[in-house]
């Protein structure tokens, strides 16, 4: 396992234990642009029901920074 999850490269994995959320529609993903190299490249985000084995993709291909393109 890596030990910086927001290196360069790198696919990063998060359990959050939740009531069951339905169907999803979106999600938001935000950073707050801190610290040297802030910049990151959103490719997707994958949301797995662990209950259902159910997953929902969403497709992002977006850079999170006010110094990108997106900014």
């Amino acid at each position: 396992k890596h030990t910086n999850k927001w290196e360069r490269g790198q696919t990063n994995f998060f359990d959050i234990n939740a009531v069951d959320l339905g169907d999803l529609k979106k999600v938001k993903i935000w950073h707050d642009n801190a610290g040297l190299g802030a910049s990151w490249f959103l490719d997707s985000v994958r949301v797995t029901n662990t209950v259902t084995g159910n997953t929902v993709v969403f497709p992002c291909n977006r850079w999170l920074s006010k110094d990108e393109e997106d900014g």
